[in-house]
């Protein structure tokens, strides 16, 4: 999350919250799944490959095939 802050004399203005970034957070052994760079410039996170939707084939009355 950022938030964006001002100082003007002696009142601290604070902003409200937004989201740096979306994920997608995989739920590892750990408690955390993210790291700052060194530079605090980026950040790297863990996340769970994005959720297929993928068909479904029902075949009914498939025992009739192997009667012929």
């Amino acid at each position: 999350m950022a938030v964006a802050v001002a100082g003007r004399g002696s009142q601290f203005e604070v902003g409200a919250a937004l989201p740096l970034f979306h994920t997608n957070p995989s739920y590892v052994s750990s408690a955390f799944s993210y790291d700052v760079s060194a530079d605090g410039n980026r950040f790297i996170v863990s996340t769970a490959a994005p959720e297929k939707i993928a068909p479904i084939t029902l075949v009914e009355n498939w025992l009739s095939d192997f009667k012929k």
